[in-house]
């Protein structure tokens, strides 16, 4: 199993704590009690090992976000990413011994939420924690296709200098993951430089970590780096 807090950065850590103490804020009761006990490992992991390494960023992501089914019951989505013009309802699904322990009436009850779900027009993605785990990569692919294909170049970042763009431009021309060495010796610069660009680029989302969880060597481009930066 895979000990979260090595593939997540300072940065994530500080946001992540500052956005689940923003949405305990005027919780009570049962809603207080999933954001506090329900969201847990296999949400964090897919926070930590696929959605920020492509977006590095939690906005517009509601976790145990409150819905009502056809019978005014509360039901939680373990993540809501709502942005217009879609609301997204991303499930983690662990496989434990609660999943063998419910009943066929658990389990159709179950299917109908996610019914009711898309009814209503949410879209409805669902991610297996083994999965994140030991396939992150399967997953980071979904989530670029699913953002480019919903929401395409309406995604912002922040303004990069002339060198970062052509870093940008040499890896999409290498086609290949590319190392801080790499640009040390095809733009002539110290390597140190060439790693403080690397981590400048991760920072704002356009260069991703092949290997999320380990000591990172190689990068490639990520999907909306290729689009914003119109290459």
């Amino acid at each position: 199993m895979i000990d979260i807090s090595l593939g997540a950065d300072a940065a994530f850590e500080k946001e992540y704590m500052k956005w689940l103490e923003k949405h305990q804020e005027g919780r009570t009761g049962e809603q207080l009690r999933r954001i506090t006990n329900g969201h847990g490992y296999g949400e964090k992991l897919f926070l930590t090992q696929v959605w920020w390494p492509i977006v590095h960023s939690l906005d517009y992501l509601h976790p145990e976000f409150v819905v009502a089914d056809d019978g005014d019951k509360e039901r939680f989505i373990d993540l809501a990413y709502i942005r217009s013009p879609y609301r997204i309802a991303i499930e983690i699904d662990g496989y434990g011994p609660h999943l063998k322990n419910i009943d066929r009436y658990q389990f159709g009850d179950n299917l109908m939420r996610h019914n009711h779900l898309v009814l209503d027009g949410w879209k409805l993605i669902r991610f297996s924690v083994t999965d994140i785990e030991q396939r992150p990569e399967r997953c980071i692919r979904f989530v670029r296709s699913m953002l480019g294909q919903w929401y395409g170049q309406n995604q912002e970042i922040e303004s990069i200098t002339n060198r970062e763009r052509q870093i940008i431009a040499y890896a999409l021309y290498r086609n290949t993951p590319i190392r801080a060495m790499d640009i040390a010796n095809e733009f002539n610069i110290r390597r140190e430089s060439a790693g403080a660009l690397f981590r400048s680029l991760h920072q704002k989302g356009l260069l991703t970590p092949i290997s999320p969880g380990r000591r990172i060597h190689y990068y490639v481009v990520s999907l909306q780096a290729a689009r914003l930066l119109k290459l």
